[in-house]
């Protein structure tokens, strides 16, 4: 559906070639929007002729050029609206919420941060277009930026557009600066701010190959530029100002400054830009071919990355036939190896079943999320310390409904639950029919961080809200992914103090641009046949739609570090009508989820083990980072078309160096285990859902930290199992001062540990398979084929899923499939 945008501009570059995006996916400009200076005025004058002051340097805003912003308007044609910036960057963290919680404006007597001039600016706007309902922004790599934008957006109700977001990692060919070029923008560089650049590159076209040239000579200079990436400017290296775009955005001219308009003033530090005194707009040549279509200006990124077009190019070479048994599911031990086992420790997390008060008669939907939210808070409030913040103590949440069509009434009131948070758990929903129990419209388990973790848990996350062509927008109260220590500590550790458990949320194949799921015709455009006969209203076939979920979750998963998945379940709705197709579904997933574990992109040198000393476990840098960390002092990179959108800043997913010895693709610990789940419907009603078990991160084999692996079937117990295990040797500091044995060597250290076990039961006609309460121990995840699994003495707190029917990645039917994980210490 086509969106009223307004589009906030600083006349930089990145602002207005996002705009130009959201023009090509379809959506309509209905007004620019600017902040400025409180010193200048909304006409960009400011001071006497002769007093220039000095640059805001604001974080948040480009404020370097805000004199020629009111031209834009008569350039475009489009209305341009402006308000002053108040206040400075009181809330400096990444993520960004609201101080007052509900959106509203802070006292005048309070401080303010800058960020809220956007909130009177966009009110503003909104009040003459009331028909806007997006806002847009050129949030490049900056969560410290994109946060901000999306806050404001979400309390006015306006869909955030950040279509450059990750722009550099995409699927290509992309080269930012040369995608600027084609388009037809003329850039310059109106600050510089960066050690290699100087006042003499002041005015360069960076959108001109020439101009390019320049900016790559001065970075190689200091040995700032890296390979064949593009030096963006994310870091604060350098301004633009735009001052000509594509007919197609530029309709009424161009803007010229001449030479003895520009006043170069040096700042400390090395910084330089250029005050302008006066501008002008000039009409632009008459061109007798001008191709006024954004569309086909617009370089825009594949669906599928390299690594992804090759798993749906196995999958299509799968037919109706069987597939081959993967290695993982070949091994049949009579005898299962010695399984790995660890001391009962401290459990740095709790889950908790929270079902509608029983004595409700008849509860509406709404009724019931109210006495599970209010539930909730109770429980919070009694359990965590006075210290700790009840929501931002939750990380991550599994909802079960019966009907989907209860879900949009659900969301409103759990979202409330989570108002004070800016990095909401993360989480997975899904629709169960009749297979909950009678009486039960909705069940939520939430994992918690135990009372006494709250201290080391050191609890991070991703949430973005903005569309973009990276991975799906999460809209509310729920993130991308949250992670925590694995292990505990004694009192506080540092922010990033060894492995962490990441939880990503569910991820249905959604286009990201368009947030709807892809069709027929999406399908044909990429594979190069947009012209074909493909319908736009049929869905895209299942191996499309399971590919392009199962990117997502990858997508997340590198942001946050991600080394080593320990399992997943692929959701699918029930099927009525063809329940035969099932197996192959199954065979589907498993081949998806395999062949994307063992691709390999081709210019990977299996022999280079990449040291690299990033341990953030933030998914690259930030602007703020970038500003105070000398080691990121410059960082451009992955714009040359690499094929799989990688960079060397990118980690690999999976990471075989967290293995003490790299396992090999033909054994069974190479690929971490998979399941098809049966339910009854999914949101969006899409055809499948990935759900993955927490995954690991930070695992640093050079810090004592690795993970081991090992598999079996055991055919007289009719199970399958597979463990990972993550052991951190314990340094010296934390081994006991009273040790008999001061020379006590590595190898005998007591190790911290972390065993996540998959137990799956085969499916037998009309035999009932009995899930005890040992069965059931530290179960952390709980499927259960409900026509013949029973659950006797189960955990009041297990997170059960009734399933129509459960399927192993051979296409044979489950009867259980229990995922249990024990936190504690094992002896070398």
């Amino acid at each position: 559906m086509a969106l009223n945008v307004i589009a906030l501009v600083s006349g930089g570059k990145d602002s207005f070639f996002s705009l130009l995006h959201c023009m090509a996916q379809g959506h309509r400009v209905v007004a620019l929007a600017n902040v400025y200076p409180a010193d200048a005025d909304a006409d960009g004058k400011r001071g006497e002729d002769d007093d220039v002051g000095e640059d805001l340097n604001s974080f948040m805003y480009q404020t370097v050029g805000h004199e020629v912003l009111p031209l834009y308007a008569a350039a475009t044609g489009l209305p341009m609206f402006r308000e002053p910036i108040r206040g400075q960057a009181v809330h400096p963290g990444r993520e960004y919420h609201h101080p007052s919680g509900d959106g509203q404006d802070v006292d005048e007597d309070e401080d303010e941060d800058e960020a809220e001039s956007m909130t009177r600016l966009l009110r503003n706007v909104m009040a003459a277009h009331p028909d806007a309902n997006a806002v847009c922004a050129g949030a490049l790599l900056s969560t410290y930026q994109r946060t901000r934008v999306e806050s404001v957006a979400v309390r006015l109700g306006l869909v955030s557009l950040a279509y450059l977001w990750k722009y550099t990692v995409l699927p290509g060919p992309l080269d930012y600066l040369a995608d600027l070029a084609a388009a037809g923008f003329d850039a310059r560089i109106i600050k510089v701010a960066s050690a290699g650049l100087d006042d003499t590159l002041l005015w360069t076209n960076v959108a001109d190959p020439a101009g390019r040239a320049r900016l790559q000579r001065a970075l190689q200079r200091l040995g700032l530029f890296h390979g064949t990436s593009s030096a963006l400017g994310e870091g604060g290296e350098y301004e633009t100002l735009v001052t000509d775009g594509p007919p197609c955005l530029f309709k009424a001219g161009r803007i010229v400054v001449a030479d003895a308009d520009r006043q170069t003033v040096h700042e400390g530090g090395g910084s330089a830009w250029l005050h302008i005194r006066k501008a002008e707009l000039a009409a632009k040549e008459a061109r007798l071919s001008v191709d006024t279509d954004p569309t086909t200006i617009v370089n825009q990124p594949r669906l599928l990355d390299a690594q992804f077009a090759s798993v749906l190019a196995a999958l299509r070479t799968v037919t109706a036939s069987p597939l081959p048994p993967s290695p993982s599911e070949q091994v049949s031990l009579h005898e299962p190896p010695a399984p790995f086992s660890c001391a009962p420790g401290s459990l740095p997390v709790t889950t908790w079943r929270l079902i509608p008060d029983r004595s409700l008669q008849s509860p509406s939907i709404a009724d019931a999320a109210q006495s599970i939210i209010d539930l909730a808070r109770r429980r919070l409030s009694e359990t965590l310390s006075a210290t700790a913040s009840p929501t931002r103590s939750v990380v991550r949440t599994l909802v079960l409904l019966r009907r989907m069509a209860d879900f949009s009434v659900f969301n409103a009131i759990y979202g409330t639950l989570f108002s004070d948070a800016p990095i909401p758990p993360s989480r997975v929903a899904i629709a169960c029919g009749d297979a909950l129990p009678a009486g039960v419209d909705v069940a939520v388990f939430l994992t918690v961080l135990a009372a006494d973790t709250q201290d080391w848990a050191a609890r991070q996350g991703l949430h973005v809200q903005s569309r973009s062509y990276w991975a799906p927008a999460n809209i509310g109260p729920y993130s991308q992914a949250v992670s925590v220590l694995a292990h505990a500590k004694s009192g506080k550790v540092e922010h990033n103090g060894g492995p962490r458990l990441v939880s990503i949320a569910g991820q249905i194949p959604l286009v990201p641009a368009s947030m709807e799921l892809p069709t027929e015709a999406v399908e044909a455009k990429e594979d190069g046949s947009a012209g074909s006969s493909a319908s736009h209203s049929s869905p895209a076939s299942f191996s499309f739609q399971t590919t392009l979920a199962l990117q997502h979750l990858w997508r997340i998963g590198i942001d946050l570090s991600v080394q080593w998945w320990t399992g997943a379940v692929a959701y699918v709705p029930r099927e009525l009508a063809t329940p035969s197709s099932l197996p192959q579904k199954a065979q589907t997933v498993a081949l998806a989820w395999r062949t994307a574990h063992l691709w390999r992109p081709n210019q990977e040198d299996d022999d280079d083990d990449d040291d690299d000393d990033d341990d953030t476990g933030e998914g690259g840098p930030d602007l703020w980072d970038r500003t105070f960390d000398a080691r990121y002092v410059m960082y451009g990179g992955g714009c040359g078309g690499g094929g799989g959108g990688s960079q060397p800043e990118t980690p690999p997913l999976p990471d075989w160096t967290v293995f003490p010895k790299r396992p090999s693709p033909q054994t069974a610990e190479a690929v971490s285990p998979v399941f098809l789940a049966e339910v009854q419907e999914l949101p969006r009603s899409a055809p499948v859902e990935w759900h993955a078990q927490p995954a690991w991160s930070q695992v640093q084999p050079s810090q004592g930290s690795c993970i081991r692996c090992h598999g079996w079937t055991d055919d007289q117990a009719g199970t399958q199992v597979h463990q990972t295990l993550l052991l951190t040797t314990q340094s010296e500091d934390e081994q006991p001062h009273d040790s008999s044995d001061e020379e006590q060597s590595r190898a005998e250290r007591e190790k911290q540990a972390v065993l996540q076990t998959w137990t799956a039961w085969t499916y037998q006609q009309d035999t009932v398979v009995t899930l005890s309460a040992e069965a059931l121990a530290n179960a952390d995840m709980v499927y259960a084929d409900m026509s013949v699994c029973q659950i006797s003495d189960a955990p009041a707190a297990a997170p059960v899923v009734p399933c129509f029917s459960l399927w192993n990645g051979l296409g044979r039917r489950l009867a259980a499939v229990v995922m249990s994980t024990q936190y504690g210490t094992a002896l070398a």
